[in-house]
């Protein structure tokens, strides 16, 4: 089997190459597929865009990376490795899900960022300083983070995507939430941070700005993928994506071409 051991023995990928290979996939056997005859690929230490409609399955892309939904057609390929053929807590291990839906533990701040005691004090607060939070590791969290504003709770899921430093990041539209200043900390971040830039970094996009640099993007409509490529050839070739960008309000769609030109 292709790919390397982390420090705990377990599958991790070398280099974070994803193949798509005629994915189909839904979420029970009784109900319709979410993607279609899905192919693509993304290659090791890319930044990919997934945009679309709602309803067009760019969540149940990232999701059918970590065997969250039923893959009933085609093949996942990590490394030239059909993730079917890996024990469960190995993939999931193996890539790390920033989600819209911040998940927090009541306990310290500390406990809700490492867990399994994996990181020194030092590294935390590094982190947690990259993300402009200069927080006491020893402050209490509740349950859900209900005392944390929605963009400190989001911050902090990005703080944990620093630290395991997987070769995959999913990042499913962790700014739809939050304010336009706790959102350009984290597109900083996410653009930045030699954690991110090394490895294949797939973003679901609330806003275009968020993915218009980004080295491809890809296009859903009712679970089908209908466009691939970089941004700036798709807004070329006047289709879907291009219309999306038009779509913006037009001093963004001018700024929108701009960046996905530069």
């Amino acid at each position: 089997m292709q790919g390397e051991s982390d420090a705990t023995g377990a599958w991790a990928p070398e280099t974070g190459t994803i193949v798509l290979d005629n994915l189909g996939c839904r979420y029970r056997d009784d109900l319709p597929q979410v993607l279609k005859g899905v192919c693509a690929t993304l290659k090791s230490g890319s930044n990919v865009g997934v945009v679309g409609r709602t309803g067009s399955g760019k969540s149940s892309l990232v999701l059918a990376l970590a065997r969250l939904n039923c893959v009933d057609e085609g093949r996942v390929l990590i490394d030239g490795v059909d993730v079917a053929s890996l024990p469960l807590a190995a993939l999931r291990r193996a890539l790390v899900l920033v989600p819209q839906e911040p998940h927090l533990f009541r306990g310290t701040l500390r406990f809700n960022l490492d867990p399994w005691q994996e990181h020194s004090d030092e590294a935390l607060q590094t982190t947690l300083t990259m993300l402009g939070l200069d927080t006491d590791l020893d402050t209490s969290i509740s349950e859900n983070g209900d005392n944390l504003s929605a963009g400190q709770r989001q911050l902090l899921c990005v703080c944990r995507a620093l630290l395991v430093s997987r070769r995959i990041i999913c990042v499913d539209e962790a700014t739809a939430s939050v304010d336009q200043e706790t959102d350009a900390v984290i597109q900083n971040v996410l653009r930045t941070a030699p954690q991110f830039k090394r490895a294949t970094l797939i973003v679901i996009a609330h806003r275009l700005k968020t993915i218009i640099d980004s080295d491809q993007i890809l296009v859903l409509d009712r679970g089908r993928l209908i466009e691939d490529g970089a941004p700036a050839g798709l807004i070329a070739q006047n289709g879907a994506f291009a219309e999306m960008v038009r779509a913006s309000r037009s001093r963004s769609a001018t700024n929108l071409v701009a960046a996905a030109n530069s």
